[in-house]
Parts: structure tokens; C-alpha cells; sequence
């Protein structure tokens, strides 16, 4: 009996020890997008994971809802992935740590646009595209510029961005230029030529996954859309073409990493942005086509860079008018509630 209650002794001990091994083990909360997940998973969290005997714990959603959680518990959360916008909203809110860059390895390596894009606050890790995905089967003539849309063979087939989302209010810079108008002076063009075009039989997509099943299910043939969900889709529906850069130009996004204020393990979130952003993670993420390289060392064939936001494409795309949008944001989407969304 005595042998047993010692063994049993030493199995208990060695569980407890077991235990609070396994509740030592450094934790980071990140919140994302949902988009190309299990890619991104397998490309960078996973593999960061096992280089530094932690666990990340992954908080799915649009750029909206996760602000909104962050806003109401940051502590809960280490780091946080937004678009240009939500970063302002977040440096506006007093949600982020600032940078210390010497503690980011391969900093100098990003373009230099990216190194620093909120003034003291997380890199650019990634640039985006927004151009024109289409079906040449559903059109009579290939799509090359953001006035065809306006066709209404092609409006009847197309569906753009809620203005809510990250690249919705880059439509309203498209409207502006096909009516020849910069909003910055004067937004009732813009507004009247998105009328236009719902009037025409367009419609809106709420996330990257409504747009994919709007593409999957044969709802729509045309779209307005960022290079990283055209990427998805094109994965999944064969002979799509994707017009990365429209004959009157388009814009460029920047997608940051930040460091929340009061998180738990800092020196480990700055591991984890030297890894984002090192060669090999920005290089995998590159040929899977679910991010495009912010890392300049990262070399693509044109197979390879083909649809993702790269080299000329880069040189020409303009950098959308930020403080535009957070000066007209609410207002704009009161609009689109008042006066396009019936």
C-alpha cells in the first residue's frame, strides 16, 4: 500500500509540475483578419509558435468589430493587425504602445514608407492593391478602367465595397475620378456617380468571405476589391482576371502590426513583428499570394507577383487621402445610410 500511495504521490506531482510548465508558457492574444487563415496559420503563427515555445491565441474579424473589442478590453489583447484607418482610430484612442525600433530586427529592410507609416507607432508589414476582379466570360469586352464599371452590362454583374470596410471609402476616390472630381473639394460628384451605379444594379459585399461566396455561388461576375481577396477567390473560381491597376490609376494600402498598451509579454511581441516581417515569412506569404511582400529583399518573378501589390504596381499607386477619409468618415456613412442604401 505504501508503494502504491508513493507512486500515486509521484504521478500527482509530476501532473501539478506538468501543469504549471504548460501555464508558463508565454501567450500571445493577436487579433486579425479572417482572410487566408489557415495559410497565414501554417506560414507564420505555427512556425513562430514552435521557434519560441509559445501559444498565440487568434481574434478573427473585420477591421470594425475587433476595433470595438480592443476599445472595450485592451488588456486582453497583446497584438493587433489594422488598416490605415483603424490604426488611426487606435493611435486617436490612445490604444498602442509606441515603437521602440531598435527592437524590430530587419526594420530597415521594409520600404521605407512602411518602416514608420503612423509616425512612432507598428510597421507596415504588407501593401495592398485595390483594383477591378472579373469574370471575361460575363463581359463583352475586357475591363482595363474604373469608368467601365459604369457600363451597364458590367454594373448589373458588379458588387463593391460596404462603405464600413477598409477599402470602402476608396470607392468614393474611384467615383470621384471617373466624374472628374477629387472629393477633397467637392464629395456630391462622387456620391452621385455611386448612386449611378447601384441605380445600374450594383450592389455592396459586407466582408472578404461574402465576397468570396457571392463569386463561388455565380451571384456576381465583377467586383471592386483589394489584391489579397482576389487572390482567394481566383484560388477558388477558374478564369477570373484581375485588373490590379486601372488605366486612371488606383491606391495603395498599408496593413500595420501594433503592440496593444499594457501587454503581457512585449519582449515577445517584438519577436513576433521581426519574424512578420523577416525574408522568409514575408517571402512564403508572397508566392502563396495572401500577402504582398513589404520586405524589399523579397524578389518575385512576374508569375509570381502576379495580382499582389509588387514592384510597378507599387510605383504606381497612389497612397489613398487618409485624412480625407477620418475627417469624413462618420459623415460618409451617414450618407450611404441616408442616400444609397435602400
Amino acid at each position: 500500500m505504501k508503494k502504491i500511495a508513493a507512486v500515486l504521490l509521484a504521478l500527482v506531482m509530476v501532473l501539478s509540475m506538468t501543469a504549471a510548465l504548460a501555464e508558463e508558457v508565454p501567450t500571445l492574444v493577436i487579433s486579425t483578419w479572417s482572410a487566408n487563415i489557415d495559410t497565414i496559420t501554417e506560414n507564420v503563427f505555427k512556425p513562430f509558435e514552435e521557434a519560441n515555445n509559445c501559444k498565440i491565441v487568434l481574434d478573427l474579424g473585420n477591421n470594425a468589430p475587433r476595433l470595438a473589442k480592443v476599445q472595450e478590453n485592451p488588456e486582453q489583447f497583446d497584438i493587433v493587425y489594422f488598416s490605415d484607418l483603424y490604426v488611426q482610430k487606435c493611435i486617436a484612442a490612445d490604444l498602442f504602445m509606441p515603437i521602440d525600433k531598435t527592437r524590430i530586427e530587419g526594420l530597415e529592410d521594409l520600404y521605407p514608407f512602411c518602416q514608420d507609416p503612423s509616425n512612432g507607432y507598428g510597421p507596415g508589414y504588407t501593401v495592398t492593391g485595390f483594383g477591378i476582379l472579373y469574370d471575361p466570360k460575363a463581359v463583352s469586352e475586357p475591363i482595363t478602367s474604373w469608368a467601365q464599371l459604369w457600363n451597364e452590362e458590367v454594373a448589373s454583374q458588379l458588387v463593391i465595397p460596404d462603405i464600413s470596410m477598409t477599402s470602402g471609402p476608396y470607392m468614393i476616390e474611384v467615383a470621384g475620378k471617373v466624374a472628374g472630381v477629387d472629393p477633397a473639394e467637392n464629395e456630391d460628384p462622387a456620391f452621385e456617380k455611386i448612386k449611378e451605379l447601384i441605380n445600374l444594379g450594383a450592389g455592396f459585399y459586407a466582408s472578404s468571405g461574402d465576397l468570396a461566396a457571392k463569386f463561388e455561388q455565380g451571384e456576381v461576375s465583377v467586383a471592386v476589391c483589394q489584391d489579397f481577396n482576389a487572390s482567394t477567390i481566383r484560388g477558388a473560381v477558374e478564369g477570373l482576371e484581375y485588373v490590379i491597376v486601372p488605366d486612371e490609376g488606383t491606391f495603395l494600402g498599408i496593413n500595420s502590426v501594433n503592440i496593444v498598451k499594457g501587454c503581457k509579454n512585449v519582449d515577445l511581441a517584438y519577436k513576433f513583428i521581426s519574424w512578420l516581417i523577416s525574408y522568409d515569412v514575408q517571402y512564403k506569404d508572397a508566392l502563396d499570394k495572401v500577402e504582398a511582400p513589404a520586405n524589399t529583399k523579397v524578389v518575385l518573378t512576374p508569375e509570381q507577383a502576379e495580382g499582389i501589390c509588387y514592384g510597378e504596381t507599387v510605383a504606381l499607386s497612389g497612397a489613398p487621402n487618409w485624412a480625407l477619409y477620418n475627417e469624413r468618415n462618420a459623415a460618409w456613412i451617414e450618407r450611404y445610410n441616408e442616400e444609397i442604401y435602400q
